[in-house]
């Protein structure tokens, strides 16, 4: 058994040398892994199995096949990339007070740089969001009696 992957970057990397070598169901949760990454970073194992197709337990040997003791293992390493990608609004705000990273200081091009980012976030949230999870949300949401927004 190799050594696991410490990051996101390494387990891909991994993934791709080894997936010629994988069998065939091994191969089609290195597939899903790697274009679902929010899904193996949020999802239970048997959540993830269902959308794979597989069983729970294939999840678990896919996770061994790389070193990991089991499925919570590697998906540490799916959730640490998910922290990773997510800046906050405060964390740019307070870059951008200090100077990091500014390239231009103009109202406007701050304005299009905040633009981007959303733009950007919003494609990403709806490529992800799953269709029944949000309909069932709109129906909470619809049926309730009070909502509180914190913002």
């Amino acid at each position: 058994m190799e050594d696991r992957a410490v990051n996101f970057d390494q387990l891909e990397d991994d993934i791709a040398r080894r997936f010629p070598d994988l069998s065939r169901q091994l191969q089609r949760i290195a597939r899903f892994s790697l274009d679902h990454p929010q899904a193996i970073a949020l999802d239970t194992v048997a959540v993830a199995a269902a959308k794979v197709g597989v069983q729970p337990s294939a999840m678990v040997r896919f996770a061994q096949a790389f070193g990991y003791s089991g499925y919570s293992e590697m998906q540490r390493i799916f959730r640490h990339r998910l922290l990773e990608r997510s800046s906050s609004y405060r964390e740019r705000i307070e870059g951008l007070r200090r100077g990091k990273g500014r390239r231009d200081e103009r109202p406007a091009a701050v304005l299009h740089e905040f633009v981007a980012d959303s733009v950007a976030n919003l494609n990403h949230l709806e490529e992800h969001v799953e269709a029944g999870l949000l309909e069932q949300a709109v129906r909470l949401l619809a049926n309730a009696e009070r909502i509180h927004v914190v913002a």
